[in-house]
Order: C-alpha cells, then sequence, then structure tokens
C-alpha cells in the first residue's frame, strides 16, 4: 500500500505537470494571439503587412481594405471614361468632327449623326422614286456594321 507521503508527491508531480500543461497552453495562446493582433491592427503596407501564420502569410486588414480601395478606384476612373464615350455616342452632334467618337475599337458614328444619314438616305430614295435629282452623297459615312 503506498504511504500518504507517496500519494502526496503523487499529486504533487501531478499538479507540477498540469501546471507545465498550461503554461504551454498559455504561451500558445499569446501567440496565437500577437498573430492575430497583428494581422488586425498591422499597416497597409511595407513588410509588416504580411504577416507569417501556421498556414502561410496573412495580409493585413488594412492591406486588404488599401488593395480593395485601390480596385474600387481603377473601376470608377474606367467607368467613368466609358460613361463618357458613351455620353459622347449619344448625345454628339450630327455633323462636324465631334459626330464621330473614338473607342477602342474605332470610330463611332453619333446617333444624331446615324439618324441624319439614315434621314439623308431616306429622303434620297424617296426623291429617286418620284425621279427627281439624286442628292449629293459625299458626306454619308454610314456604315451598316455601325448600326
Amino acid at each position: 500500500m503506498t504511504t500518504l507521503t507517496e500519494r502526496v508527491e503523487t499529486a504533487v508531480a501531478q499538479i507540477e505537470q498540469a501546471r507545465d500543461q498550461i503554461a504551454l497552453e498559455r504561451d500558445k495562446w499569446r501567440q496565437y494571439t500577437q498573430v492575430l493582433h497583428n494581422i488586425v491592427h498591422g499597416p497597409e503596407s511595407g513588410a509588416d503587412s504580411l504577416v507569417l501564420t501556421a498556414s502561410g502569410e496573412v495580409k493585413t486588414v488594412a492591406r486588404v481594405l488599401k488593395q480593395a480601395l485601390d480596385e474600387m478606384q481603377q473601376a470608377r476612373a474606367a467607368y467613368e471614361a466609358e460613361t463618357g464615350i458613351l455620353h459622347a455616342i449619344v448625345n454628339g452632334p450630327a455633323s462636324g468632327p465631334d459626330s464621330l467618337v473614338t473607342t477602342g475599337s474605332g470610330d463611332v458614328p453619333t446617333v444624331a449623326r446615324q439618324i441624319e444619314d439614315l434621314k439623308t438616305q431616306v429622303l434620297a430614295g424617296t426623291l429617286e422614286a418620284l425621279g427627281a435629282a439624286p442628292l449629293d452623297h459625299s458626306h454619308d459615312s454610314l456604315d451598316a456594321g455601325a448600326l
């Protein structure tokens, strides 16, 4: 049978082992907490904007937000440029140099120019059908593909 002293020594050894295990767990949680703190509070750029974790590098919240903001600003700039082109096509004049709008795929006639060209063609066809003199079509630039 074990003596009281042996039982106390066994209990003390178990308590010390548990204390050591708790200290290891506490240190591990402190490390996790520090990593999380660095992710949440780290800078938006520089070496510290990437935090090393057990699974690899993770961007800081500030870096992710900065990248998202940059992407939104780029998208907005592209949207505004495309909107300006579309506005020029829809609201541009029927004649003159601004009646052709330069796009990424070439010049596009404005809506007003296309309507004027169609009116001219319809009127020319009507006059020709009635036997009148043909109209001068030298300024017509309507391309069937542009419609």
